[in-house]
């Protein structure tokens, strides 16, 4: 993260800090407006999901300029989110709804750098928890696959919208990506 980025995102959080319980709320009415099945994933008490992310938000900004320290305990938050039933479709519109939040709770404090700080910093997050996700995709496609080298389709099981993941196994290509399925 620039250093420019992370001195804006610790300014607007320090502003926006007493106004975190609204700051979560917006963020949960936007996400819910968006995505209305994905209230269904929340099967614990609202009130408790909202303080902790809540304790997230604050623990990322205090350690903003230094991301990669949290890559490890985020990677492990993407692979828990993964047994919650998260799927990787889900993180743009988590990204916009506290984008939106933020916004609608700083009112004339946002600015547009504070929109790009906050952009850049929600991006390196969700980035690496989706790291944490697709590990999570490897290692069971492994588990499925043995260790025989090779590329093998898998069809992930979504509702609506299955898709097919590509895992590589071999020395040096093992991975997991998407298959683009409209060539």
């Amino acid at each position: 993260m620039r250093p420019e980025h992370a001195a804006i995102v610790r300014e607007t959080y320090a502003a926006l800090a007493p106004r975190a319980g609204v700051l979560v709320d917006r963020f949960y009415a936007r996400l819910f407006a968006a995505r209305p099945e994905i209230r269904g994933l929340f099967q614990v008490n609202l009130a408790k999901q909202a303080q902790h992310l809540s304790a997230a938000l604050a623990l990322i900004v205090r350690n903003i300029d230094r991301l990669d320290m949290l890559e490890e305990p985020l990677r492990e938050l993407g692979a828990r989110h993964v047994a919650y039933g998260v799927l990787n479709d889900h993180y743009p519109d988590f990204r916009e709804a506290m984008m939106g939040a933020l916004r609608e709770t700083a009112g004339p404090l946002w600015s547009a750098p504070a929109e790009s700080a906050w952009g850049a910093a929600l991006v390196a997050v969700t980035q690496a928890m989706l790291r944490g996700a697709a590990q999570v995709a490897f290692e069971a496609a492994r588990a499925i696959a043995g260790d025989q080298p090779g590329t093998r389709l898998f069809r992930v099981a979504e509702p609506e919208k299955p898709k097919t993941v590509v895992v590589r196994l071999g020395e040096g290509t093992s991975g997991v990506s998407p298959l683009d399925e409209t060539r």
